[in-house]
């Protein structure tokens, strides 16, 4: 006679608990979160032994990051092993109530005037939104519609094909995006987020890394991080991805420098963002809270990415009288630091001498003696002053990287920049494992790996090894590599 289901299902599950320890630990090495959580609901055997991998963790403004952000933070066994808090900036677009009537044969907003899309269903009843939320919604399609998939499988494309299909118009997404909005709201005036935080701080004692990013949200069904609250979202809805940090004002930055003890990171993710400068202009909240973090024992790692404008701003010369001189100084412990504008090489063009910043009147080197890693990106520079900086780092350096950099004199470049440096810095003569790596980006970067390993070797080979300069400048300074 034939066993039932359950009873089948009791016998498999037997016979997997009687597996050794270490055949299980592999197997779920394999597995994902999602997995390894349905799996510990089948029976307290596997609920022993079966532990999620949870090493980061996420928060926002979006109540369900925080609900799973304190849930992991309270968890005795599951707050020991996260390193990394991930802080996710993004904030939906709010959008009050209101009614809405018909000027000149477009439905327009009584109060904001802004031009709604509308629909009736079958039923007779409006359904409307704002254009703008129609606009972001149709782009998303259109952006999904431009991705190549030369690299991706066709059941990974047919699943993208029935996602997009599914999806609900414009209209009925809105109302749950106004849902969404409400609780960021009480999110913000509550400051749950940021009592999170603090909660978080004290529960997780392995973190070493606290990360801001500007969105997690990237791309609809492909988001830069996979967050409690965006896999929450249900499967048919449609939004318009949430404005970066350069959409605030001066008085709009976010009120998220909470002190920690090992390592910051501004992460822009590529985007054309950052922190803004203006923090260093004038004393303010955010500056006093770098300032308290910078000044912690044992503060090692400062990743910092600033937005300085766009291209037709003038944007260099608040850093004439800033603060930041002040807040770097702090650190006497620093080994690793990354500053970077969102300027590329493209502003060159307009710069002059008006525009030069001493690099020691921001980077105060002397006060870093164990300092392993400098990099510098997007910023205008002087190349005898960079050479002095760069003859400043302590004798613990071990890696420079240059990006982007935007030289003010005309006759400057990288070319005439890795010659001097190879002339007056001496880096030679040291031993051959206390010399820098060094890093050319003179553009963006490609994505390769390998071409980054290549580009590296060759500069090395030419700063110690008497080989060929790599850098040469071609039609309207631009920088081209032959390693």
């Amino acid at each position: 006679m034939a066993s039932s289901p359950s009873a089948q299902a009791t016998t498999d599950r037997n016979r997997l608990t009687t597996l050794p320890v270490e055949t299980y630990l592999s197997i779920l090495s394999y597995l994902p979160n999602s997995d390894i959580k349905n799996l510990r609901l089948t029976c307290s055997s596997l609920s022993n032994i079966a532990y999620l991998r949870l090493k980061r963790v996420f928060l926002s403004v979006n109540r369900r990051d925080i609900d799973v952000f304190r849930a992991i933070a309270s968890h005795e066994t599951l707050c020991q092993k996260v390193v990394e808090i991930i802080w996710d900036d993004t904030q939906f677009i709010s959008w009050k109530l209101e009614e809405v009537v018909r000027e000149d044969g477009y439905l327009v907003g009584a109060v904001t005037g802004a031009v709604y899309d509308g629909s009736t269903d079958r039923g007779g009843t409006v359904k409307r939104c704002p254009k703008w939320f129609t606009r972001g919604c149709v782009d998303n399609i259109h952006e999904l519609g431009c991705c190549t998939y030369d690299e991706v499988e066709d059941a990974e494309l047919i699943k993208r094909r029935a996602q997009v299909s599914a999806l609900i118009p414009p209209w009925d997404s809105w109302t749950h995006y106004q849902r969404l909005t409400q609780e960021q709201e009480e999110v913000i005036r509550s400051r749950a987020d940021v009592d999170a935080l603090k909660f978080g701080l004290d529960r997780f004692p392995a973190l070493k890394r606290v990360t801001l990013i500007p969105s997690a949200h990237k791309q609809l069904f492909t988001p830069l991080y996979d967050t409690p609250m965006i896999r929450s979202l249900p499967y048919t809805f449609n939004y318009p991805m949430p404005c970066i940090w350069t959409g605030l004002d001066e008085s709009g930055i976010p009120d998220h420098a909470v002190p920690w003890n090992d390592k910051l990171v501004i992460d822009t993710t590529g985007l054309n963002t950052g922190v803004n400068y203006h923090i260093f202009n004038t004393p303010c909240r955010e500056s006093f809270d770098l300032d308290t973090l910078l000044r912690q024992p044992g503060f090692r790692h400062l990743d910092l990415n600033l937005f300085v404008g766009w291209e037709k701003d003038d944007v260099w010369l608040p850093f004439r009288h800033c603060l930041l001189h002040s807040c770097l100084s702090q650190c006497s412990d620093l080994e690793y630091i990354s500053f970077r504008t969102n300027r590329g090489i493209y502003a060159t063009d307009d710069l002059s001498m008006d525009h030069f910043i001493p690099l020691q009147s921001i980077f105060p080197v002397e006060k870093w003696p164990r300092l392993k890693h400098f990099a510098l990106s997007s910023f205008p520079v002087v190349q005898s002053d960079l050479l002095a900086l760069l003859a400043g780092l302590p004798p613990t350096l071990r890696s420079v990287e240059l990006s982007q950099l935007l030289f003010i004199d005309e006759e400057e470049c990288y070319t005439s920049l890795l010659e001097q440096m190879r002339n007056t810095l001496h880096w030679g003569d040291r031993p051959e494992e206390e010399r820098p790596r060094v890093s050319f980006w003179p553009r963006q970067p490609s994505g390769m790996p390998h071409i980054y390993a290549w580009m590296e070797n060759s500069v090395e080979n030419f700063l110690y090894g008497g080989g060929e300069n790599p850098m040469h400048r071609g039609p309207g300074r631009r920088m081209y590599f032959s390693g």
